[in-house]
């Protein structure tokens, strides 16, 4: 298990505010698909709940108060053991309410959310969370994903893990990945430097998967770890 640091304390505040604010108004009448791609273990080195134990807890409550018709819970874990550590972490959660169903998937997120997003009916709102450690799930995904109207993305891009790799020539082909093209290298961006190359890489990613309302917003790292800047990317579903 990981130790969990005060940037993911930030991640999660933000995740425990937006998610039941967004749940009640879209899980009224029908039921919510929620999908963790980069899950982890569910707990942390000294026991505190990650993403999927949050979430968890969360819809629990929301179905208890009668906020929320029901949910699907989709957590994607690439490591085996940490997602044999999470089942279990979810387990002994669950209180059994066949109003949330959970799964676990022991799967690379890259290669499945977008076999997911074709699966997953367009009528039904769903929730996809994408904090990876490096990189997240391509961009042409995310489109994919937003656009179905009930759909949001929270993503959180590593920038500076990114900005480092835009000079990186090992790097490219990953970068390459993210984007789904080698465009971006002739883009604006790449032609200037420090706070500029930021906002003009982040207005990039804003078309490029097509947000049609993406607020941005950005979290220090601890000073071992550099700086990062975290975004929720997401379209508007009113």
């Amino acid at each position: 298990m990981d130790e969990l640091k005060e940037v993911s304390k930030v991640k999660h505040w933000i995740l425990e505010k937006y998610f039941p604010a967004w749940a009640r108004i879209l899980g009224q009448y029908k039921r919510l698909v929620y999908v963790d791609c980069f899950a982890g273990a569910g707990k942390y080195t000294e026991n505190e709940p990650g993403s999927p134990l949050i979430i968890l807890r969360l819809a629990s409550k929301l179905v208890k108060e009668n906020k929320i018709q029901g949910i699907n819970l989709i957590f994607i874990e690439k490591d085996k053991i940490s997602a044999e550590q999470l089942n279990n972490n979810l387990l002994s959660e669950y209180d059994g309410n066949d109003k949330i169903k959970f799964n676990v998937n022991h799967e690379d997120a890259k290669n499945l959310v977008g076999l997911l997003s074709q699966l997953i009916p367009p009528k039904l709102s769903t929730f996809f969370f994408v904090d990876p450690y490096g990189y997240p799930i391509s961009f042409p995904v995310i489109r994919r994903i937003l656009k179905n109207l009930k759909s949001e993305v929270f993503l959180n891009l590593m920038w500076y893990r990114i900005n480092m790799d835009f000079e990186n020539p090992k790097a490219i082909e990953s970068v390459n990945k993210m984007f789904g093209h080698s465009n971006w290298q002739k883009h604006p961006f790449m032609k200037t430097h420090s706070v500029k190359r930021e906002k003009l890489f982040l207005e990039y990613v804003k078309a490029e998967i097509d947000s049609k309302f993406a607020p941005d917003f950005k979290i220090k790292f601890s000073p071992d770890e550099g700086k990062g800047i975290l975004s929720s990317k997401r379209k508007c579903t009113t």
